[in-house]
């Protein structure tokens, strides 16, 4: 059932207006309700007042009355204040670091502010940072506001796949374990492929993980950030070299020296032998095989020539 609710100054006493409300409805719809009847009054710069107790956010209109009551009355207060810090921001007079503690600790008027610079999130109280709803908002406009968010909102999976979404090194800020998780790692490196200098080596120790990553990004160079144990990976190299050689310049060099596993790399793609320690590039067996699959593989050899080691 609805409530209707009479609204009068709080000071005054002068009816200001009529809602009619549902149950259900928070005290924060009541002052949106209000901000489009009277003037565009802000909801940050509203106080609502049931008897002598100024009325939360998240309070329900229904515990405010009780069952069957059809209206009851709410005095509101106009809070100058905040009004003004809202326009100062707003306007681009002040920064969210200007404002009192108070203000800072105003979920709408930081919210007001990180909406055009995220990283304000630095200035809003703790509380605020730990409001994953906030830290939202903050990192789709700057995903390197997450650097501000407590640990707690760094581990949250949805709030850093938004902020490497924004900004992919923003994945130097999340929790280990997210550092370490295929989706996130993947979003990061969409958007920038150096932000996989910031994943977990058991990430970049996937097999399967940077070999998506090369298809992906289709840039070699991701391959910088392979593990220890992958750059000795025979099979990743077998994997990458048919399209991209130069993945064979991140191996390790026990491969680069290696005639056999050299042999097998350039039976894929010849070019690879660039990537091979001199000696095995002059072994004529294997630059035969090279030259096989890649008629200018002797022009690789030369041009990397002491590449390897």
């Amino acid at each position: 059932f609805a409530v209707t609710l009479q609204v009068v100054g709080a000071l005054s006493g002068e009816c200001l207006c009529s809602l009619k409300v549902e149950r259900a409805w928070k005290v924060r719809a009541v002052k949106e309700e209000l901000c489009r009847r009277l003037d565009g009054l802000p909801p940050a710069a509203q106080r609502l007042l049931l008897g002598d107790r100024c009325l939360q956010d998240t309070e329900k209109i229904g515990d405010l009355f009780p069952r069957g009551t059809g209206s009851g009355k709410i005095a509101l207060i106009k809070a100058a204040a905040e009004a003004a810090a809202l326009r100062d921001l707003e306007d681009g007079r002040a920064e969210l670091e200007d404002l009192s503690e108070e203000l800072r600790g105003n979920r709408d008027i930081v919210l007001a502010a990180l909406r055009t610079d995220g990283m304000a999130l630095e200035s809003a109280s703790k509380e605020l940072k730990e409001d994953r709803d906030v830290v939202l908002v903050a990192v789709a406009e700057s995903g390197a506001a997450l650097r501000h968010a407590t640990s707690k909102v760094q581990g949250d999976k949805e709030v850093v796949l938004a902020a490497v979404r924004q900004y992919g090194q923003a994945l130097q800020y999340a929790t280990e374990s997210l550092r370490g998780n295929w989706e996130v790692g993947l979003a990061a490196m969409r958007k920038d492929w150096k932000a996989l200098a910031f994943a977990t080596d058991k990430l970049c120790g996937d097999r399967e993980f940077m070999l998506e990553a090369l298809r992906e990004c289709r840039n070699p160079e991701v391959f910088r950030y392979l593990s220890e144990g992958l750059r000795h990976d025979e099979r990743l190299f077998l994997a990458s070299v048919g399209d991209h050689p130069l993945t064979f310049a991140y191996a390790a060099s026990a491969l680069q020296f290696s005639r056999s596993a050299v042999l097998d790399i350039v039976r894929v793609n010849g070019r690879a032998v660039g990537f091979a320690s001199d000696e095995v590039k002059r072994d004529a067996v294997v630059m035969a095989a090279a030259t096989e699959t890649a008629p200018d593989a002797p022009n690789w050899a030369w041009n990397y020539s002491s590449y390897a080691g």
